[in-house]
């Protein structure tokens, strides 16, 4: 099997604008593209290629069409990326030998589809996702992967690992987890810490270390700065009450969070105090605060996107029930001033199954469920006035993002028992209803 890998402009209606300049098509003759396209879409690729595919599709242990696989797929891990001026592209292939399969990322140029280069991932592990980032200026693709470590890494019997690779636009490896010692969560665990799908954290180059101690609350924190060093050191009593804090990444920016535990029995009247530190600026501390609302018993705060001197900061507020739902505040890093999102969908989720892309164009926020069993509300947040500026309920439709250009979001509309899966152009208007979609 191959699949086709097509660019091509967008846009919704006929005063959408395209997410990017249209390349000038190639002389090559390009393959057949079927799929129907939404209106504002140019219904021919400005270039098309073919790579391996040798994988079916599944869902529920259920044989799916290759298009519904390929759209879950994108929208799950992502396996096609823009990363500067490259097109990073997953494709499968049969391995020879042993048998099985194995991925490899092909790195192509955006503007004609010409193969720059081809990285190899190890024939002994899975890839599990991919995702672009910038590294001081610097475009990379990010890479989960499985591997299987050495006896000595891993501790005394050769296993399987999950590994985060990150490459250049070109191909070349700028960094790579595997080598490095992994955390386990055990406070005397020394090691990167990883996201809770169990691969070290990488944002904007930079990594989270756990220093172990045999003290519960004895250990520490390092932010490593992309060279290695030590950006920021968080003591294991950074947190308040002298609890070990939580630290989350984005922007270049590091938020430290923790629980005032409230005198509630079941911790109902807890709060959440926050730390935000710039890490580009000798981890100067721009933003320190407590949250005057209850938090969820057990919650932290989640540091979900920064971008021009604002960032967006969430923690679960008590919801209906036993259920958390998400409150919200923008921190303006110039002044210190944490303001309170207003808006928010009442059953936005927990923080920590929220996904947020970023619009380069107007620096607007779409937050989104990132959980593709779930269908939360997708909406966009405004961060200089603080304000949600429209949003979808949930239960309409199960929304996955790809990426957002122009005030309009391009998604992935996921299938149900009813609809079939499609592409959605959401614009940033009005109430933000769904552009008309093309089944695919």
């Amino acid at each position: 099997m191959a699949a086709v890998v097509a660019v091509g402009s967008a846009g919704c209606g006929s005063t959408g604008r395209s997410p990017q300049a249209r390349p000038s098509p190639v002389s090559s003759p390009v393959p057949a593209f079927t799929a129907a396209m939404a209106p504002g879409f140019a219904t021919v690729p400005a270039w098309s290629q073919d790579v391996p595919w040798a994988m079916g599709f599944t869902s529920g242990g259920v044989s799916v069409a290759p298009d519904l696989g390929l759209m879950v797929m994108q929208a799950e891990a992502g396996f096609i990326q823009v990363v500067g001026s490259s097109l990073a592209v997953v494709s499968f292939a049969e391995s020879t030998g042993a048998g099985g399969r194995f991925a490899t990322v092909q790195f192509r140029s955006v503007a004609t589809g010409a193969l720059l280069s081809t990285v190899n991932l190890p024939t002994d592990g899975a890839f599990n996702g991919l995702y672009s980032d910038v590294v001081g200026g610097r475009a990379v693709a990010v890479v989960h992967h499985g591997a299987t470590a050495p006896a000595t890494q891993a501790g005394g019997a050769a296993a399987s690992i999950k590994v985060t690779s990150v490459y250049g636009a070109d191909g070349s490896l700028v960094w790579t987890s595997q080598g490095h010692a992994i955390a386990s969560g055990a406070a005397d665990s020394s090691g990167l810490v990883t996201f809770p799908n169990g691969f070290p954290v990488y944002n904007g180059g930079y990594t989270v270390r756990h220093n172990g101690s045999p003290d519960p609350n004895g250990g520490s924190y390092d932010v490593l700065d992309p060279a290695g060093g030590v950006a920021l050191h968080i003591p294991g009593t950074a947190g308040a009450d002298g609890k070990q804090p939580h630290i989350s990444l984005a922007g270049g920016y590091a938020l430290v969070s923790s629980i005032i535990q409230g005198q509630a029995a079941d911790g109902s009247a807890s709060r959440v105090s926050l730390s935000a530190y710039d890490l580009g600026h000798g981890a100067a501390r721009v933003g320190q605060w407590t949250e005057p609302a209850a938090t969820a018993p057990g919650g932290q705060g989640e540091l979900l996107a920064a971008t021009g001197g604002r960032l967006l900061v969430a923690w679960p507020a008590p919801g209906p029930g036993s259920k958390a739902v998400a409150d919200m505040t923008v921190l303006d890093a110039a002044t210190g001033t944490a303001s309170t999102v207003s808006g928010i969908p009442s059953d936005a989720s927990d923080p920590a199954a929220l996904g947020a892309v970023w619009d380069s164009s107007t620096g607007g926020l779409t937050v989104y469920e990132a959980d593709t069993t779930k269908s939360g509300p997708i909406f966009g947040v405004n961060l200089a006035s603080g304000t949600v500026t429209w949003s979808l309920p949930s239960g309409q439709a199960m929304l996955e993002p790809v990426s957002t250009y122009g005030g309009s979001v391009y998604a992935v509309q996921l299938s149900t028992a009813s609809v079939p899966a499609s592409m959605v152009t959401i614009r940033d208007v009005g109430s933000g209803f769904p552009c008309p979609v093309a089944v695919l």
